[in-house]
């Protein structure tokens, strides 16, 4: 993938979207992970946060994201919408820990999946 900022910036205008050169340089780098197959490190699956008070535009965002996605990389996208609250942690969104399995020895229901892995399985039609 050989893109610039400009190049994501123009793209971003055509459907609309007018980015700032922050936005433009994160959508250059998630782009990247998506058409190089590559997860940042430490991700098991690939994820985008996007948080801010109601009505900046974060919806909006995420349409662009899609169009741009399919524009540009010629790919199709699932993403997965989860509402957040301020005590939304890690172990909510990914995986957590039943103590009650791992003490008793239940190596089948140790990890609980979180909300992304779920919808991700989901999504790839893995039986949980």
């Amino acid at each position: 993938m050989k893109f610039t900022i400009e190049d994501i910036k123009n793209e971003l205008n055509k459907v609309g979207y007018i980015a700032t050169d922050e936005i433009a340089y994160r959508m250059l780098i998630s782009l990247y992970y998506l058409d190089s197959g590559k997860k940042p490190t430490g991700q098991d699956i690939y994820s985008l946060v996007i948080e801010g008070p109601p009505g900046s535009g974060k919806t909006s965002y995420v349409e662009a994201y899609i169009k741009i996605i399919q524009n540009m990389l010629q790919k199709e996208v699932s993403f997965i919408s989860y509402q957040c609250d301020p005590t939304t942690g890690k172990t909510e969104l990914y995986e957590d820990i039943d103590i009650g399995a791992a003490i008793s020895g239940d190596k089948e229901h140790v990890i609980i999946d979180g909300k992304i892995v779920m919808e991700d399985k989901k999504l790839v039609n893995i039986d949980e």
